[in-house]
């Protein structure tokens, strides 16, 4: 529909149908990936001079200037969806790819700039890789005038079990959304963050000092209640999410279904006449899983987590058609049985080359900087990001382990002999069981050539 509009109603019209798709929180799909991709390389110039975005903004000579800034967000919101897109499918060539586009004009407004760091934040969390994530973090200038961005900085800190610091971004970033209401006017977006945020801080208290926090979190359960009157209900969102992911992943029905009956030759034919594939069912799982990233909420707080059984759940739901993001995700709120759930022998054997490769890159090298840490008490290890991806991690990694290649094989035998040699390890009982699974499974590969 894009390739019939003029310049430049096609980067407009793909602009507003983003904008629209983000508030569902509905992911990108490839074929809208594609269109989108499309008038982004057209409209290219906007990452240029300005006289050659002026030649792109317009035919139409008189409205030059003054189109100019609303086509560069236009143009510049969509690159930051694609990246998004390929952050989401852990695609770190077009990532970059789109993220150099994006630094090239992000300088102009302190949204643009915080999305930007946030985006790289994000992608280096859903690669599991700590050392990548903290160096990124600390290139994230500090924003006070945009306090929600310094809020979605607080959630990433909580989630990586830095309490103290993301406790005062959290107050402090609270303190300057409300100081923007004003008397007699509805301000729906300064409200909804208040909202938001107080969900995080909440989170954040409960995490560090359950018993304290129960006498600070009164005076938030009466301004929610407040805010149910403008239609902002943070809980009712988190809720309503999670009865759309009570039942058990939606899978494609085939055309024709055949049931066998009791006596011989008799058979009962059903034809299924589908209006919409399984994966349009699965989108209140995508949703789950957009809504804590917009929403300024990590998946976990230490040993405390935010409808986590959900997030399981939502993680299963997107697996066949995001598998690294599940993967990601369940990783993140240490969901061992998940793990075991999702990746039976069947499944494990059927993987493709590239799909086993995929998932050892996401998970050994998180594993091997585990090795090299140590916690001095459980609260302490609980509450660090990665001593929570031990668990379902090494057992991942040793249900992958007979589809390993040769020197992937030795590289797993040599971090599970660091393991077991890490005092760390061998201080902790819970870590026992996973480690010895994968020297059992260790073993039955060798064993079986």
């Amino acid at each position: 529909m894009s390739a019939n509009l003029q310049n430049p109603e096609d980067l407009l019209m793909l602009f507003e149908l983003n904008w629209r798709l983000e508030r569902c929180m509905m992911p990108l799909f490839l074929d809208w990936v594609e269109k989108i991709t499309a008038v982004i390389e057209k409209y290219r110039a906007f990452s240029a001079s300005p006289e050659a975005r002026a030649s792109a903004a317009s035919n139409e000579p008189n409205n030059k200037d003054a189109a100019r800034p609303i086509l560069t967000e236009a143009w510049l919101n969509l690159v930051f969806a694609l990246a998004r897109e390929a952050r989401e499918d852990q695609d770190s060539s077009r990532f970059e790819k789109w993220m150099s586009l994006a630094a090239q004009d992000n300088a102009h407004r302190p949204e643009w700039i915080a999305k930007w760091h946030h985006e790289r934040c994000l992608f280096a969390l859903m690669r599991l890789d700590w050392a990548a994530f903290e160096q990124l973090l600390e290139q994230w200038p500090r924003m006070k005038d945009e306090p929600f961005w310094e809020a979605k900085r607080a959630a990433l800190l909580a989630e990586t079990g830095n309490f103290s610091e993301a406790e005062q971004l959290c107050e402090a970033s609270l303190e300057k959304i409300r100081s923007r209401l004003r008397p007699f006017t509805n301000d729906y977006g300064n409200l909804s963050q208040e909202a938001w945020v107080m969900v995080l801080l909440d989170g954040i208290r409960q995490a560090q000092d359950m018993h304290r926090s129960w006498a600070r979190r009164r005076p938030f359960i009466s301004r929610w209640e407040q805010l149910k009157a403008y239609g902002i209900d943070p809980w009712q969102e988190l809720n309503v999410l999670e009865l759309a992911l009570q039942n058990e992943p939606p899978e494609d029905l085939p055309a024709l279904q055949v049931t066998r009956g009791f006596d011989p030759g008799r058979e009962h034919r059903t034809r299924h006449f589908i209006s919409e594939p399984a994966a349009w069912k699965a989108l209140p799982a995508f949703a789950h899983l957009r809504l804590f990233e917009e929403a300024a909420l990590p998946l976990s707080f230490g040993t405390l987590s935010i409808h986590s059984d959900t997030t399981a759940r939502a993680a299963r739901w997107a697996a066949a058609y995001a598998p690294l993001w599940s993967l990601s995700s369940i990783s993140r709120v240490g969901k061992e049985k998940e793990i075991k759930e999702m990746f039976p022998r069947s499944l494990v054997a059927s993987l493709t080359d590239q799909q086993t490769e995929s998932f050892y890159n996401l998970i050994k090298p998180s594993l091997d900087a585990a090795v090299g840490k140590s916690w001095t008490t459980w609260q302490e290890a609980h509450s660090d990001f990665s001593y929570r991806l031990i668990e379902p991690n090494v057992e991942l990694l040793s249900r992958l382990y007979f589809r390993l290649s040769p020197a992937q094989r030795e590289a797993v035998f040599e971090l599970a002999c660091a393991m077991y040699r890490s005092e760390a390890f061998r201080r902790d009982f819970s870590l026992y069981d996973p480690l010895r699974e994968l020297f059992e499974r260790i073993s039955y590969a060798m064993s079986n050539g």
